[in-house]
């Protein structure tokens, strides 16, 4: 079995900063001891870059961050490159939000991407996020970007990057193996629709989810992957 797992709100609590989520108990230990028996196989696929990963898991599994726009497995990395106009691109648009002003708004750059969370924001100013993405997205016409929706987050990443076509490379490079992808928000969805991967949705929420299986939280998560060791 190949198991392909998500971080934020699968294996970590969602919380109020990113940038203070960690896993939960004995998620790392199970899915290196996983990944360390001879018929199975681990890979974490979020959104989350490589170097925040790897604080935890090292090179104890195989990891995928950025929605599949880099990769690090057996020593080897890999990244997805951006071309000069998009470069400029990302900087307009971080100083676009910046200047927005919207109370709890929450920036997160990346190499190659950049994450808006409006978890932190009041219900009332909720429109006031609707009308950045809509100034975004109109400076991303033309460009080789596009807007990728979360749970209370949107995030700007190249085209064509996602985690379906990160479960299909890592799928591919494990050829015998039964995928099972285990994940919780909208972005997992075109993963859970893949008639050859088995899914485990995590969370409550679940009832119009393409997921087979559902699970209640990240702590629930674990104890179904440690029912492997």
């Amino acid at each position: 079995i190949l198991f392909l797992v998500d971080f934020d709100g699968t294996i970590s609590n969602i919380v109020k900063n990113p940038q203070i989520a960690r896993p939960v108990d004995s998620a790392v230990e199970v899915l290196a001891a996983l990944n360390r028996k001879k018929f199975f196989s681990v890979a974490v696929v979020s959104g989350r870059e490589i170097s925040f990963l790897k604080k935890f898991f090292g090179n104890s599994v195989v990891l995928s961050g950025l929605h599949g726009a880099e990769i690090l497995t057996g020593g080897k990395y890999r990244i997805l490159r951006l071309g000069k106009k998009e470069k400029e691109i990302f900087g307009t648009i971080f100083d676009i939000a910046q200047k927005s002003a919207i109370k709890g708004l929450y920036l997160e750059k990346k190499k190659i991407s950049l994450a808006i969370h409006y978890r932190n924001v009041r219900k009332k100013n909720v429109p006031q996020i609707m009308k950045l993405k809509e100034k975004i997205a109109f400076n991303l016409r033309g460009t080789k970007l596009e807007i990728k929706e979360g749970k209370k987050v949107f995030e700007i990443l190249p085209k064509g990057t996602s985690k379906l076509k990160a479960v299909k490379l890592l799928v591919k490079m494990k050829k015998g193996f039964k995928a099972v992808f285990i994940g919780d928000d909208k972005t997992d969805e075109d993963v859970f629709a893949m008639k050859s991967v088995v899914g485990v949705r995590v969370g409550k929420e679940n009832r119009n989810s393409l997921a087979g299986f559902f699970v209640s939280s990240p702590a629930k998560a674990v104890e179904f992957l440690r029912e492997f060791l």
